[in-house]
């Protein structure tokens, strides 16, 4: 396992220069906003370029912060306007970026040795299920932290 650390100018400009040659950019997922979807530290998502996977209702983007922060959430919703409504699976809050920001989405993710396809009827299901369940997430994450702490002692 070869680790690269890149600061977020190159980590973008390097993401952006494989996918747009038709590569696979592997990203370890450092954050925790797309828990339990994604864990930090703990699962690699792998990205293809917009053009190569068009960005759908539910799937996961790389996208450019006017900031020039790299930001992987999930796209909720493309708005009347053609802008995407976006927000992290761990969060209660969403953004609107523009198509343009995003330069990558998540093709497949790797969890332990398990390869994990964004385009399974599983993951597919689950992602339609935590949609549904947006309005209640913050109710259901605190539930788990607490359930958490009392397993740990």
């Amino acid at each position: 396992d070869q680790t690269t650390t890149l600061d977020m100018p190159q980590l973008i400009t390097k993401i952006h220069d494989v996918t747009a040659s038709g590569g696979v950019f592997p990203l370890r997922v450092m954050g925790y906003s797309m828990n339990p979807t994604l864990g930090s530290g703990r699962d690699t998502v792998y990205l293809v370029s917009p053009e190569q996977r068009a960005p759908w209702a539910g799937e996961i983007v790389f996208f450019v912060r006017p900031d020039g922060r790299g930001v992987l959430h999930r796209l909720i919703r493309i708005l009347p306007d053609g802008s995407f409504l976006i927000n992290g699976d761990a969060q209660s809050w969403t953004e609107t970026i523009q198509p343009q920001q995003v330069i990558a989405v998540v093709s497949h993710f790797q969890r332990k040795n398990r390869q994990i396809s964004c385009d399974g009827r599983i993951y597919r299901c689950y992602v339609h299920i935590w949609g549904l369940l947006r309005p209640v997430r913050p109710m259901i994450s605190g539930v788990m932290k607490l359930l958490g702490r009392a397993l740990q002692k």
